[in-house]
């Protein structure tokens, strides 16, 4: 089965922060995306180890046991997304 592509909204959600901050990140490509159209996704593994990799890089602010590991909020994304109904406006 195929992977489901993260939305911008997932992941403004998983990461805490603005539409705009999102948006600026993925155009500056501090996180890798995919173009369809008009739309952009984010592949779950991608924004994984972009979150993994920004720990490490702040690896003397946070110790290893506060270390979250982030795979549990895709989990919940993955599964949001797979019960969501499609609803189409007229």
């Amino acid at each position: 089965m195929a992977t489901k592509l993260l939305k911008v909204t997932d992941v403004m959600n998983v990461l805490n922060i603005s539409r705009s901050k999102a948006y600026s990140m993925l155009d500056q490509g501090d996180i890798p995306s995919i173009r369809i159209g008009k739309l952009r996704r984010v592949h779950p593994e991608v924004l994984d180890q972009f979150i993994i990799d920004k720990q490490s890089d702040n690896n003397g602010s946070l110790s290893s046991s506060k270390l979250i590991h982030p795979q549990s909020k895709f989990e919940n994304i993955v599964t949001n997304l797979s019960s969501e109904k499609e609803v189409y406006h007229v």
